[in-house]
Parts: C-alpha cells; structure tokens; sequence
C-alpha cells in the first residue's frame, strides 16, 4: 500500500474513497451521502480548498483518504479521514495521518471526531491527539488538538 499527495486531477479516486466512506461509515461523518454534491466541479473544489489531500492506494484502489484544511484562524483541520476495512490494522491511518503532521508544519493542528468513534479515537491519540476537556459538540464530536513533541 502506498500513500500519494493529490490534486485535483485525481477527484474521481477523491470521489470513490469519499462516497465509499460516507456508505460503509455514515455513524462516523457529519455530513452525510444525501447531501454530497457529486459534480466535478465540487470534487475538484474541495481538493483545491485544501492544503493538500491524500489517498492511499492497495495497487491502483483506494482505500484510504485525508486532508488537511487551512482554516481562517491560521490553524489546521485533519478532515476526511478514512481506512476501508482491508487497510485497517496495516499502519495506513497512521501513515495518513503523518502526511497531515507534515503538512501543518508549525500551524495548530486540530480534528473533530465522533465522541463515540472508539477505534478512531485510539488512533488520533496514538498519534499524538489529544481529546480537550469540552463536552461534543451539537454534531456528537469531541475536538482533539495534536501535541507536538518538544525536547
């Protein structure tokens, strides 16, 4: 399995893992499959309002996504995130989620994720998240900021 950076060009691999995600995992998402605007236009949109998103690819199918949104306030957003179940346990959410790390930089890093979402939370603390302390949101989502390393 393999992780690529991609651009717009790419939105119907963007479009496959996202709907795909939104069908197999809809407790997990916000929004919802009903209310996703499949024109190319929006794809490619969505892609090119990020910083940058990610697929990861078993041989030429996706199987995973990320990306990384710049927010107003000059932080950063881990958003979309996804591993279909024949990629799990195989390091590639780990893998997509360094790809984000790397891109924020310096920038605050922040996520939103179902309160009830177990597997994703371990994953996001695994990976240096950490829950703060406010009840979810009206969405049922906690917010958990990434703590980089100092030394």
């Amino acid at each position: 399995m393999t992780v690529r950076r991609i651009s717009a060009d790419d939105w119907r691999d963007w479009r496959t893992i996202r709907i795909r995600s939104l069908t197999e995992a809809p407790e997990a998402f916000v929004p919802k499959l009903a209310g996703v605007d499949d024109r190319e236009a929006a794809w490619r949109s969505r892609i090119d309002a990020a910083l940058a998103c990610w697929i990861a690819y078993d041989e030429d199918q996706p199987v995973g996504m990320v990306a990384a949104d710049p927010m107003d306030d000059g932080r950063v957003q881990l958003a979309s995130m996804f591993v279909g179940a024949e990629a799990r346990g195989r390091g590639m959410g780990s893998a997509l989620i360094g790809e984000v790390i790397r891109a924020a930089e310096d920038r605050a890093l922040f996520l939103r994720v179902k309160a009830d979402n177990e597997a994703a939370l371990s994953l996001y603390a695994h990976t240096g998240f950490v829950a703060t302390h406010t009840p979810p949101d009206a969405d049922g989502c906690l917010t958990m900021s990434f703590r980089r390393a100092t030394g």
